[in-house]
């Protein structure tokens, strides 16, 4: 776990450009081992088609800026991105935790 407090709240319309460059990054490492990165859309093209936004969506703040994000209805999570560069520091922890 990162020494620095991880602080989750809603999304503001603000956290825009940093959701896009977060999944933009995260999800070119999700595609690779499965489908390749033929299948990447960025986040402003795939939010519309997948619906990021049906459910609530909440950030992950570290030292005030945005890192994560998790998107989920009560049933599911159905968004869940972590800047690549704190791959494996609790942020996507936290953030399931606190969706759950």
């Amino acid at each position: 776990m990162l020494n620095q407090t991880i602080t989750i709240r809603p999304y503001a319309q603000v956290d825009w450009p940093r959701l896009c460059a977060i999944h933009d990054a995260a999800r070119l490492d999700e595609l690779r081992p499965t489908v390749g990165e033929a299948a990447f859309l960025p986040l402003e093209q795939a939010a519309r088609n997948e619906g990021l936004f049906d459910g609530r969506v909440d950030v992950a703040e570290l030292d005030g800026v945005v890192e994560g994000f998790i998107a989920y209805t009560d049933d599911e999570i159905t968004w869940i991105y972590v800047n690549p560069s704190l791959y494996r520091r609790g942020i996507g922890r936290a953030l399931v935790r606190h969706a759950l």
